[in-house]
């Protein structure tokens, strides 16, 4: 048996990546999804948190009835390039500041945070909660998300925020497409997010990278304008390594980076099942053709330029139709 195990499994993995397998991949996230679902509630029961519901998310944040664009902030160092003109349009739509973004001094409408153990020294979760605990980021009142927390000292952590923030934490889930198959994508997840979208809010696609998941979230927001912004994946230097950037805290406060071959760690296929980057040309060509909307990326730098147009700062952000005009 233990010789017969390996062949048998490559031939059952085989079959579930054929075409004709593609409901019973389906039926695998979707039942993997009811799962999480439930243990997401249970989790945040447990926490004393919100689970993420799009509507009663919304209701809680600045009313910006004109935004009709959504921002991911990652912790590129081309968040450097951005002008203090460029803030002011982030401003008026709506963004999210990955882990980390609370050492920046621009403050978004929500920050997501999540433990990521295996970068750093694995203490970057407790920091980036300690990053919010600042006069204009309590003011502000943004809205946090959580992944929701599996270990118990981490749960804790959620009462070391300000009190003023503690009451604005959302739990949410996340499933894995069921594919390995690069190929699949495009229809597996044009399948599962029109699914989750319906059915499922509070649990979003992942490949176990943020950025995959915040365009999750973008989406069951309503946002079909989504821009990438400082997610530049094919290099380690984050904005707060730059000579511009200072910053006033203590030096222990600064996020500990052990990256140092030169592309970020959500690109390796060793701990997921794909590279960031092909999930999110697969997600591109998904959210056009599906939901008439447009992914952007913000520096011509990243390696998601290399297939995403780059956002017209500015001015309004072209249609669909518009871009694929010759």
């Amino acid at each position: 048996m233990k010789h017969g195990g390996g062949p048998i499994k490559k031939v059952a993995r085989l079959l579930v990546e054929s075409r004709v397998a593609s409901p019973i991949r389906r039926n695998i996230v979707f039942r993997e999804t009811r799962a999480e679902n439930a243990i997401v509630a249970h989790k945040a029961s447990y926490a004393g948190v919100r689970v993420f519901s799009p509507r009663s998310f919304s209701e809680r944040m600045e009313m910006k009835p004109n935004a009709d664009t959504f921002f991911i902030l990652g912790s590129g160092s081309s968040i450097g390039d951005l002008t203090p003109e460029n803030f002011e349009e982030i401003t008026r739509q709506r963004s999210v500041g990955i882990n980390n973004w609370g050492i920046h001094p621009f403050v978004p409408d929500v920050y997501s945070l999540d433990s990521v153990p295996w970068v750093g020294d694995g203490a970057n979760f407790r920091r980036s909660l300690d990053l919010l605990h600042r006069d204009d980021i309590i003011a502000a009142q943004p809205q946090i998300l959580l992944v929701r927390l599996n270990n118990q000292d981490e749960v804790r952590q959620i009462e070391t925020l300000p009190a003023e923030l503690r009451k604005s934490v959302h739990y949410y889930g996340r499933v894995m497409p069921a594919t390995r198959r690069v190929s699949n994508l495009p229809e597996e997840l044009s399948k599962v997010v029109a699914f989750l979208e319906d059915e499922y809010p509070g649990v979003v696609l992942d490949s176990g990278a943020s950025v995959v998941r915040m365009v999750g979230i973008a989406l069951a927001l309503g946002f079909r304008k989504i821009v990438f912004a400082g997610v530049d994946l094919n290099n380690t230097t984050y904005f707060w390594d730059g000579p511009n950037f200072s910053h006033d805290g203590p030096a222990d406060s600064l996020p500990v980076n052990n990256q140092t071959d030169g592309e970020h760690e959500t690109t390796r296929t060793s701990i997921r099942p794909f590279s960031v980057v092909d999930v999110l040309r697969a997600f591109s060509a998904v959210i056009s053709r599906d939901f008439g909307g447009q992914l952007y990326v913000s520096a011509p730098q990243s390696a998601l330029a290399d297939f995403l147009p780059l956002y017209p700062w500015g001015r309004a952000p072209a249609t669909r139709d518009e871009l694929i005009e010759p």
